[in-house]
């Protein structure tokens, strides 16, 4: 089994989501609470609400560097659905809240994979954050619940959800 990080984004109006991305079980605690800290700065810049909470099992102090107040317009039914490919070929995904629009391409719903912030998220799903240089050890890499390495983005899209209030 999978540990699951969840992340959860705050909109303008106070409406939050919660996001998942999984590591293997082999990664130690201390290495998995270094790695949802840096993911956080990946996901950041890609939502217009505010990252207010990481949780493994025990919540994870959010970094200083994260925007506090969420965007004029943030609105966290607006998002974006990411799915990737594991290395036994199954897929694997989640949704970011608040996604920032400005990294949807134009007339299409396909997030601009391209774009720095975007291109640095699927980096770090795909090849890991290396913890190392943050006090832990090697490369975390991201996991699918059946502990399978994530190597390929599979989708990448504009994703709308209405509120279920």
């Amino acid at each position: 089994m999978a540990l699951s990080i969840l992340y959860t984004v705050r909109d303008r109006k106070n409406a939050t989501a919660t996001m998942e991305i999984n590591v293997p079980q082999a990664v130690t605690p201390a290495n998995a609470i270094l790695f949802a800290s840096e993911m956080s700065k990946i996901l950041d810049p890609l939502v217009t609400g505010a990252i207010t909470r990481i949780g493994i099992v025990l919540s994870v102090p959010l970094p200083v560097t994260l925007q506090s107040v969420p965007s004029v317009g943030s609105d966290v039914e607006e998002g974006a659905f990411a799915q990737f490919r594991t290395s036994l070929n199954n897929l694997t995904s989640f949704r970011i809240p608040t996604f920032n629009e400005s990294f949807v391409s134009q007339s299409s719903r396909d997030v601009d994979q391209t774009a720095t912030p975007v291109a640095g998220l699927i980096a770090a799903m795909t090849g890991g954050i290396d913890v190392a240089p943050l006090g832990g050890t090697g490369t975390v890499v991201p996991s699918d619940k059946r502990n399978e390495d994530i190597v390929a983005i599979n989708a990448f899209k504009e994703q709308f959800q209405s509120s279920r209030a």
